[in-house]
């Protein structure tokens, strides 16, 4: 995805490699926050919109929005409900969706939340937090000063089945 938001498949032809846009106009193409991609539990790419407080000091998030690209229609809707999983964001590494109920999960993981790293590193601590999507509260699980990389481990990578 480009800075105004038109998002690319790669093909990856030995003989002639080429970037072809998957879609033109997307609804957060101006839209001045982080954006993360996710996929849906039914395999459709989400595109996560981190809605910030920006100032000298530090950058705090205030809510977030996603947004579902169809392959079919070529066209975006904005999700309205989690449907029960737990969101991981990662600007390092992959966001990954799961199931807040999932055996292993030990009750921690709250449905229809995000989990995300918030602060920035070059000027202060590093915070993690969940977003509950219903009530557009977040909340601060942890606060580090000594870390510069913080990264989620799901149940997931550690229940292999």
């Amino acid at each position: 995805m480009n800075r105004t938001g038109v998002i690319y498949q790669c093909e990856l032809n030995p003989n002639n490699p080429k970037a072809v846009p998957l879609c033109t106009a997307s609804p957060f193409r101006y839209e001045p926050c982080k954006k993360y991609f996710a996929e849906s539990d039914y395999g459709e790419l989400w595109v996560v919109l981190q809605k910030l407080d920006v100032s000298v000091d530090f950058d705090f998030t205030r809510y977030f929005e996603i947004y579902e690209f169809s392959t079919e229609t070529k066209e975006w809707t904005r999700v309205r409900s989690l449907r029960g999983k737990a969101l991981f964001l990662n600007s390092q590494s992959r966001c990954v969706a799961v199931l807040a109920g999932e055996t292993g999960t030990g009750g921690f993981i709250k449905d229809d939340s995000i989990y995300f790293i918030d602060g920035s590193s070059r000027s202060g601590p590093l915070n993690l937090s969940v977003f509950e999507w219903e009530s557009k509260q977040t909340k601060k699980l942890h606060q580090s000063r000594f870390c510069n990389l913080m990264f989620w481990i799901t149940p997931a990578d550690v229940l292999q089945r």
